[in-house]
């Protein structure tokens, strides 16, 4: 591949990979390149990485009933790529919700962000040091 294309397609790709970021609620060092330039998502047990058209989740969690329970937790929004004994590739079919991300980030064991200081809160702290 010509090395402009590829570049182009490594930036679709992260600002994919950074939508979802976005939409799951991940922390931003979870955005990472592998050895190859690519672009994942790395959890400490499984990854997220983009295609053309979706995004493969591939997880290890290190025992098959582990991985049947993620399954079907995953099931609602996800469709199965690879289905292996302890381990295995799913494929994201629709965003999830939010209860549905906090599954996905506990699946593949994604930090999460803090949640954003809302006004009201920095407004209370204020008065409180004045």
């Amino acid at each position: 591949m010509h090395p402009t294309a590829l570049a182009a397609l490594r930036q679709l790709e992260r600002n994919d990979l950074s939508t979802l970021q976005g939409v799951i609620g991940c922390a931003k060092a979870c955005l990472r390149r592998d050895a190859d330039g690519d672009w994942w998502l790395v959890g400490r047990k499984g990854y997220i990485t983009t295609t053309s058209r979706s995004f493969s989740i591939t997880v290890n969690p290190q025992s098959s009933g582990r991985w049947r329970s993620i399954k079907r937790a995953l099931a609602g929004f996800t469709s199965i790529g690879f289905d292996g004994h302890a381990d295995g590739v799913l494929r994201l079919m629709r965003r999830p919700g939010e209860a549905e991300a906090e599954l996905l980030r506990q699946a593949i064991g994604l930090r999460a962000t803090r949640p954003a200081a809302s006004a009201d809160h920095l407004n209370r702290h204020r008065e409180d040091a004045a």
